[in-house]
């Protein structure tokens, strides 16, 4: 066997195993679609019902609640939570997510 038919067996060996690593990946993104999708809305919603709480106490404490006023509480809001309660990941990070590696909305 020569040096050049060597090469062309590693070279097509090399491919071979790289294209089973990447059918191995996609396979482990598709199995775990659903499962990303589901999280990522309930971080969207989590931070929706977030929103809805911070507009109901500044309208307890009896200002009106504009969109400014309610980025500003939530950020203090958050401040006052404990560290295990704050989340890691925003809606839009989310939604992001969904739309970058899934293409739904």
């Amino acid at each position: 066997m020569t040096i050049e038919i060597q090469v062309a067996l590693i070279g097509a060996a090399a491919t071979v195993l790289a294209a089973i690593i990447a059918t191995g990946g996609a396979a482990l993104i598709f199995a775990h679609r659903g499962v990303v999708i589901r999280l990522a809305r309930q971080v969207e919603a989590y931070h929706a019902q977030e929103g809805r709480l911070v507009e109901a106490l500044i309208s307890a404490a009896g200002q009106e609640p504009t969109e400014a006023l309610v980025k500003q509480r939530r950020g203090a809001y958050r401040k006052d939570a404990s560290d295990a309660a704050r989340p890691s990941m925003t809606a839009l990070e989310a939604r992001k997510i969904r739309r970058r590696y899934f293409s739904v909305d």
